[in-house]
């Protein structure tokens, strides 16, 4: 399936478009931890809608295969 090789690419492209330019944007005195973690927890859940959308395999299974590495 040539969507998943070409899939996390663009994922990261985008992203980093999209989060440089939002960084400039940032008032500088926001907590900057604060902005951080709003910027994960919005990754994460960008991430969730699309494993849930392509993968629809036992999240159970898959999460039980992951190690400290991730």
């Amino acid at each position: 399936m040539k969507i998943m090789v070409y899939l996390p690419m663009a994922m990261v492209i985008a992203s980093n478009v999209i989060y440089h330019n939002v960084s400039k944007n940032t008032p500088p005195d926001a907590n900057p931890m604060l902005s951080l973690a709003g910027t994960y927890l919005v990754s994460f859940i960008c991430c969730m809608v699309i494993y849930l959308v392509l993968r629809p395999y036992d999240f159970r299974t898959d999460f039980r295969h992951l190690n400290w590495s991730t």
